[in-house]
């Protein structure tokens, strides 16, 4: 759920002019300058490196074709790299975690395959230096604080932990185990990384009634401005600002909520 809202964050700073969506990403990051690409191993199992056919763009952070790894999941030589550059630590800020994506090499060249990956890592880092903000400020001043999501954010705070779901890690054969440690890792303190991807905590009834108002804009051709709101979805009175009961953290939403966000998302860009 954080990567709408980075989405978000990055086109409103494209509606100002702040960049083109061809922008090399390096016009900006220079740490990207340098990138090259995977292209196999020689006979002593040394990644085989090649320039890039043309720089990666914005465009391909935005829709996954920049020729990044899948995280620290990722398979083969250039996996094994990714893990050892550890961008993912959470004491990484969003520039050190750029810098070490940077250094290395790309899976393929960009803009010839599909790959999901830490490509919105990225993006966090360019709302960073387009803006001239901290990402975590940028969305609390020109995101969160204008959609009234005072309860969004990516601490937590001891007295409303008991509002968060719970995480829950399923073994091989079948046995649920609540996983506390991992779950507060990041939403339970101050850490240097904001991930642009992951690690939001979310006020699920407020993103419902944003998505009814999206999509009333839509069937109406006009945005909604009634502080309270009908939502047909559950036939409940819905207020602006109200407090709509547990914080969805870190991605454990459910599916039906994602899918909301990201149809308002959709919708309030048509």
């Amino acid at each position: 759920m954080t990567k709408p809202v980075t989405g978000v964050a990055l086109m409103q700073l494209y509606e100002q002019g702040k960049f083109q969506l061809d922008d090399p990403v390096s016009r900006y990051l220079p740490e990207f300058a340098g990138v090259r690409v995977y292209a196999g191993t020689d006979v002593r199992g040394k990644p085989l490196l090649e320039a890039p056919a043309r720089p990666v763009s914005i465009r391909d952070l935005m829709r996954h074709t920049a020729g990044f790894v899948d995280g620290e999941g990722a398979v083969g030589p250039v996996g094994a790299l990714y893990r050892k550059a550890d961008p993912e630590d959470y004491d990484n800020t969003l520039a050190e975690e750029s810098r070490r994506i940077a250094s290395v090499p790309l899976l393929y060249q960009p803009g010839t395959r599909w790959l999901y990956s830490p490509a919105v890592e990225i993006q966090a880092r360019l709302v960073e230096v387009l803006s001239g903000q901290s990402f975590k400020d940028y969305l609390d001043q020109h995101v969160l604080g204008p959609l009234k999501m005072g309860n969004t954010g990516y601490r937590v705070a001891d007295g409303e932990r008991g509002r968060v779901a719970a995480l829950y890690r399923r073994s091989d054969d079948g046995v649920m185990t609540r996983d506390d440690f991992e779950a507060w890792k990041l939403n339970g303190r101050d850490t240097a990384m904001t991930p642009g991807s992951w690690g939001l905590g979310l006020e699920p009834g407020r993103l419902h009634a944003l998505c009814a108002d999206a999509a009333r804009r839509r069937r109406t051709g006009r945005r909604a401005h009634s502080p309270a709101r009908h939502d047909p979805a559950d036939g409940q009175r819905r207020d602006a600002g109200e407090d709509h009961g547990p914080v969805v953290a870190a991605g454990q939403g459910p599916g039906r909520l994602r899918h909301r966000l990201r149809r308002a998302h959709r919708l309030a860009g048509a």
